[in-house]
Order: structure tokens, then C-alpha cells, then sequence
């Protein structure tokens, strides 16, 4: 009887760990859906996988495809200490402690945003999920990068 009391108790501590584990998007492997940056500029769509995270001073997310004329990039800044929630961007990238965006296409566009939203859905040790658009200043044009969503792991 004994026995089977103990291996109840700790079936039940067991138990118990296993649901208080975090319930994250990415623990310790790279999502189902793999990790991308997506949105839409001038009504083109583009997903740009496997986006690089860097943290020195700030944490930075880079994604590209293509080089010179066709060349796509984009770069969403935030402090080494973001918090989940809505964040705005502004463009100044040397401030760590900011929100923001670089976003670059061809020999077109090369702006920093100047105006814009990040949301931060979910951040763990291993990746960081979110939403996001800006506009910024190119030239005398103002560009827009609207629906971006972005999933990725360190």
C-alpha cells in the first residue's frame, strides 16, 4: 500500500511539472512553419526566410534575398531587454534602448522607418515572434511596409 502511494505522489509531482512547463511558440527547435520576416510593399508580398538574429548592444533581425537591383532586405531593431506588447519605432538605430526598421530594395529604396508599430507577441531564450509595420522617407517618396509578421530563433 505504501508503495503504491509513493508512486502515486510522484506520478502526481510529475504531472505537475509537465503542465507548469512554459507553453511557448519555440522552445529548443525551430518552428513547424520555419522562421521568416513577411510583408507587403507597393502591394508585393515577400517572405524572406530564416531571418539571423544578432544581440550586441541591441537585438537586430536580418533577413534578405536577392543582391544588387533586385536585391530585398530588411532589419527590425529592438533593446537586448524587449518586452512582449506594442512598441513605436523611431529612426534613430544608434539609440539601443529603441524600436525600429531598415528596409532596403534594389538600387530603389534605402530608408530607416520614421514611423511605425512592432508588436511582440512571444519572446523566449531561443526566439522572438511578432508583427509589425512603418513608413519612412525615401528620397521625396514615402514608402510603407504594412503586414509583416516575423518568426525567429537565435
Amino acid at each position: 500500500m505504501m508503495k503504491s502511494i509513493k508512486f502515486f505522489a510522484l506520478f502526481l509531482i510529475g504531472i505537475t511539472v509537465i503542465s507548469c512547463t512554459k507553453s511557448t511558440l519555440v522552445e529548443d527547435t525551430i518552428p513547424t512553419g520555419g522562421t521568416f520576416i513577411k510583408f507587403k510593399q507597393s502591394n508585393m508580398s515577400y517572405t524572406l526566410n530564416n531571418p539571423i538574429i544578432t544581440d550586441l548592444s541591441n537585438t537586430k533581425i536580418d533577413a534578405f534575398q536577392g543582391s544588387d537591383a533586385s536585391l530585398v532586405s530588411i532589419t527590425l531593431y529592438m533593446p537586448l531587454d524587449a518586452t512582449i506588447g506594442t512598441h513605436f519605432m523611431t529612426d534613430d538605430p544608434s539609440d539601443d534602448n529603441t524600436y525600429g526598421a531598415y528596409y532596403i530594395q534594389g538600387n530603389n529604396v534605402d530608408m530607416l522607418a520614421n514611423a511605425g508599430i512592432i508588436t511582440i507577441t512571444s519572446i523566449t531564450e531561443n526566439a522572438i515572434e511578432g508583427t509589425f509595420s512603418f513608413s519612412g522617407v525615401n528620397g521625396s517618396a514615402i514608402v510603407e511596409v504594412t503586414n509583416g509578421s516575423f518568426i525567429a530563433v537565435r
